[in-house]
């Protein structure tokens, strides 16, 4: 784990509220992995106390890191009008990543948000030379919330997209997608790996245990820290005799395995 203060090197509006940014830290895209992440935030004069957020790695070639991000509060407004030459304090990688042992058929699936860490995973089973071509699944509310889909084109994958109001590819959620991919048969040896809101991921370990397929979840959480200092992050799991047990997203996870996970509804 590194701290270090790094330029802005590039910003661009992807599209509505999407950014994505990218600066250079040799020793952080060294060690990164995927699924882990960074707390970011910018430094200024006015904003020099502001909280740290959490933001997956996109992408890491190199020394060279970008993240993606959402306007959605006043620390991600800012970051988003931050201009080249602006000067970042990151911390990282933190938390434990994907987990690419397996030599099964990846598919990933990205709800919303979720998308954001699916580019830098898809890079490095590429690299890895999975035996099958990587099926990429992507959910959001409308059209333009389909970001970043020509990084995985580059990468050869298979990619399909699902909104929730029909302006894209399939009308309803990205689970319909993955129901349908399990249900093919297409696939041989399919582990999903999966990053998107609470309830989604709840159908998408609902759907890879009903198929008995392996599948690790990313889960986004509410992070102050990112270190395990203010156990603000905590989630419920399950141990393998089936007792609950809290365990903490930014230093446990944020990935974990879909059987460990206990959703609120469980």
């Amino acid at each position: 784990m590194y701290c270090r203060r790094v330029q802005l090197l590039s910003k661009e509006n992807i599209a509505d509220r999407y950014f994505r940014i990218g600066f250079e830290c040799e020793e952080i895209a060294r060690e990164a992995r995927p699924g882990q992440f960074l707390m970011v935030r910018l430094l200024s004069p006015s904003w020099e106390y502001l909280l740290s957020r959490p933001f997956s790695f996109c992408t890491v070639e190199g020394s060279r890191i970008e993240l993606f991000f959402e306007v959605v509060g006043k620390g991600t407004r800012i970051l988003s009008r931050a201009e080249d030459g602006a000067l970042l304090e990151i911390l990282g990688p933190l938390g434990n990543g994907f987990n690419l042992e397996a030599e099964s058929t990846p598919v990933l699936v990205g709800g919303g948000m979720g998308i954001a860490p699916l580019p830098f995973l898809a890079s490095e089973m590429a690299k890895k030379r999975h035996p099958a071509v990587i099926t990429v699944l992507l959910g959001g509310k409308t059209a333009s919330a389909l970001c970043l889909r020509e990084v995985f084109a580059v990468l050869g994958a298979r990619v399909l997209v699902a909104t929730d109001d029909g302006t894209e590819g399939h009308r309803g959620p990205v689970t319909d997608l993955l129901e349908e991919e399990l249900k093919s048969g297409r696939n041989d040896r399919p582990e999903v790996y999966a990053c998107g809101p609470r309830a989604m991921l709840k159908a998408v370990a609902e759907l890879a245990r009903k198929h008995a397929a392996p599948c690790q979840l990313s889960v986004e959480e509410r992070m102050a820290c990112g270190v395990g200092a203010c156990m603000g992050c905590a989630c419920r799991t399950r141990d393998e005799r089936g007792i609950h047990h809290f365990k903490q997203v930014c230093v446990d996870g944020p990935v974990f395995d879909a059987r460990e996970l206990v959703f609120d509804e469980d």
